[in-house]
């Protein structure tokens, strides 16, 4: 997990996933989420 007081916790990655229109979508969204959060 990314220690990072940036990062999403669960109930909010929850609303994420539901907003998302595809899968693809949210693996996309979900990758740049984590590690711009990672890199910064």
């Amino acid at each position: 997990m990314v220690k990072n007081h940036k990062a999403v916790n669960f109930y909010e990655f929850n609303g994420f996933i539901k907003k998302a229109k595809s899968s693809d979508e949210l693996a996309g969204n979900y990758y740049l989420m984590v590690f711009s959060d990672q890199k910064s």
